[in-house]
């Protein structure tokens, strides 16, 4: 019986991980709709984070070597969970800079599909 309740566990943490990467999913659908429709010139609202853990691995991988790492994006930190946004976002997109973009691939723990030797 404890081993099947243990099995029972990690299959309720599995479909609960699924659920709250689905309900993520979600809200950035209806984020893409809502920034979509706002006149041009208007705040976007930032995409809630779908994929769980850090993207300090593919940041780094996209950092060039003669580019120091940004302490903000080579520090390990805890990763932020499933539906926050970035703390760091600035309505202005224009305004950010190549390690503004590290900083969200660790945040968001996604490429964005940037591969080495773009340029950001």
């Amino acid at each position: 019986i404890i081993a099947l309740a243990g099995q029972m566990n990690a299959q309720f943490t599995i479909i609960n991980q699924q659920f709250n990467r689905l309900a993520a999913q979600t809200s950035n659908s209806c984020i893409l709709v809502f920034n979509h429709l706002l006149p041009v010139g208007m705040g976007y609202q930032p995409l809630v984070k779908e994929t769980p853990g850090s993207g300090i691995g593919l940041a780094v991988q996209l950092n060039p070597p003669w580019k120091p790492t940004s302490p903000t994006v080579g520090n390990p930190t805890p990763s932020a969970a499933l539906g926050q946004v970035p703390p760091f976002h600035n309505v202005n997109i224009n305004s950010y800079h190549h390690r503004d973009i590290l900083r969200f691939i660790k945040f968001y723990n996604d490429s964005f599909g940037i591969v080495f030797g773009d340029e950001l």
